[in-house]
């Protein structure tokens, strides 16, 4: 999906810290949801 998204002329340090923080701090509900405690700690 990602490759759809972003485009390589796009790739400047300033997008990808824009893309970061958004990933970061993404709080909106997931297309498929997943149980916590199946993620390692």
């Amino acid at each position: 999906m990602i490759p759809s998204v972003v485009q390589p002329d796009m790739l400047d340090p300033v997008f990808t810290r824009l893309v970061a923080v958004n990933t970061i701090f993404f709080k909106g509900q997931w297309q498929s949801r997943f149980l916590p405690r199946k993620i390692p700690r």
